[in-house]
């Protein structure tokens, strides 16, 4: 392992990336923080972080066919490594998100997807324990994000990211936890075809009714990639800028090396 990387701005924001997102792609660690760059320039960095201890690299099959290749193409992924928290630390990061918390492969394709529909939304979704308000595992949502409060105080949006394996029961449970959470206005469903967001909605609306769908959106990923319009006051706050700390001021933005 070298252990002779010096962190720059951008290798920071790679960290804060993985933070909040738990796992991602070469493809969109390079268009977000390596945009003006070739691929290479970012997996190349990329691999120096890993081989010096703060991320961790996955290597996959990809499953997806591809006749014209002449092997079979690689997913190239990326948690945090083992240093990741000592350094975020040192440079005055807020390292509540980065409590030690293992992957399992299991979740990698499921994280992805919420990560997805965060991107899609255009916003920052906060994780499943920063919404979780205490509830109980069977309950919690995936995710979330703030919205306009109504007159009760509550502003959250649940998200919850069903990729087909979640049982009627298991959905209708999901809808017991937004009802029981204190602080939730709505909830939202993401699902991967058209056809199951119409099965979710029917399970949904057939237990609660037609008029709780107010309170409960369903939308296939394909919706979701064309914007849907969403309920009045549940879309995505922004959230203010952030003010850039002494770390930036003194590294400045980094370079495509």
């Amino acid at each position: 392992m070298s252990r002779n990387v010096h962190l720059h701005s951008r290798d920071v924001q790679v960290l804060e990336l993985l933070a909040d997102r738990r796992v991602e792609t070469l493809a969109v660690l390079q268009e977000k923080l390596w945009p003006g760059c070739a691929r290479k320039s970012a997996y190349n960095r990329l691999g120096q972080l890993a081989r010096a201890g703060y991320l961790e690299h996955l290597v996959r099959p990809d499953p997806v066919p591809r006749p014209s290749a002449h092997r079979r193409p690689s997913q190239h992924l990326y948690i945090l490594g083992p240093k990741a928290p000592t350094a975020m630390r040192i440079r005055n990061r807020d390292t509540r998100k980065l409590a030690a918390r293992r992957m399992p492969a299991a979740y990698i394709d499921h994280q992805l997807a919420t990560n997805r529909v965060g991107d899609w939304l255009g916003t920052r979704l906060l994780g499943e324990m920063e919404v979780s308000a205490g509830q109980d595992s069977r309950f919690r949502a995936d995710a979330g994000y703030r919205a306009a409060q109504e007159v009760s105080g509550r502003d959250l949006v649940l998200v919850e990211v069903d990729l087909g394996h979640y049982s009627r029961t298991r959905i209708l449970a999901k809808i017991e936890g937004f009802k029981q959470h204190p602080q939730a206005r709505g909830v939202l469903f993401a699902c991967p075809t058209d056809e199951r967001a119409k099965n979710v909605s029917a399970w949904i609306s057939e237990r609660y009714g037609t008029g709780f769908m107010r309170r409960c959106q369903v939308f296939s990923f394909r919706e979701l990639q064309n914007h849907p319009r969403l309920e009045p006051g549940t879309t995505p706050r922004l959230a203010p800028p952030e003010n850039i700390d002494w770390y930036e001021q003194i590294m400045g933005p980094a370079g495509c090396q």
